[in-house]
């Protein structure tokens, strides 16, 4: 019953050693690197790069994501009020 448990623990703190595993993968500054995002992109590649990242890096790249389609929002929104004027 003991062998048992122990080798339970032991296996228990290989998984989470495995799970907590980083990518080393630097995130860049530059907003400009979304462009060459393609809509016919092999999504299940996507998500696994994605699940590759730490939890801090896919926060990073969320806000950046988002400050890009702020940025393009207003970008379009600029050329719409101009083609009126």
């Amino acid at each position: 019953m003991m062998n048992l448990f122990f080798r339970k623990l032991s296996f228990r703190k290989l998984h989470i050693k495995l799970a907590r595993k980083k990518s080393n993968k630097p995130l860049l500054d530059d907003l400009e690197e979304f462009k060459h995002i393609k809509p016919d992109r092999d999504i299940d590649r996507v998500r696994q790069r994605y699940m590759q990242l730490s939890k801090p890096e896919l926060v990073e790249l969320i806000i950046r994501m988002e400050q890009y389609i702020s940025h393009q929002n207003q970008y379009w929104l600029k050329n719409e009020f101009e083609k009126f004027q």
